[in-house]
């Protein structure tokens, strides 16, 4: 229901679009709460979704996150991909993104600053990435007064 609304131009408030958005994610979220989810995360990969969440700041790159894994990088990047169906620095990038939207809400911190605090190497090449997940830059997002506040991103 809500793809032909949004398919055919029906919705145009974003307070509607947010409502219709949150029913589809609770209805998501109960149907995944009542399948049978027996499957765990291989370790390899448990191990590098930690060193990514708790590392994501710094400057790291595939081979620490694969030395993190303790995997050949050939094995890791398939098992990775087929688990979580993305590619390690995707899901990193993924990561720093939703941490610069937080960020993004504190107006006493720079853009640069954000940048550096999510582990991007400066500025300019995180306003090249944010750009590319969100559709407009860092600073556009930050005083876009139309859209409402993304507290999470959840990348294809």
């Amino acid at each position: 229901e809500l793809l032909k609304m949004v398919s055919g131009n029906q919705i145009n408030d974003p307070y509607e679009t947010s409502a219709l958005a949150y029913s589809f994610l609770m209805k998501l979220q109960r149907f995944a709460l009542n399948m049978e989810i027996d499957k765990k995360l291989p370790e390899p990969i448990s191990k590098a979704l930690l060193f990514i969440d708790n590392q994501y700041a710094n400057q790291i790159s595939l081979d620490d996150i694969v030395d993190a894994s303790g995997l050949s990088k050939y094995h890791f990047t398939r098992l990775f991909n087929k688990t979580v169906h993305s590619t390690p620095i995707q899901y990193l990038t993924k990561i720093r993104i939703n941490k610069s939207i937080e960020l993004l809400k504190d107006k006493a911190l720079t853009i640069e600053d954000i940048a550096l605090e999510v582990g991007f190497s400066n500025g300019n090449y995180f306003n090249k990435v944010f750009r590319a997940s969100m559709g407009l830059s860092p600073g556009k997002y930050r005083n876009n007064k139309l859209l409402i506040s993304v507290d999470h991103l959840i990348m294809d």
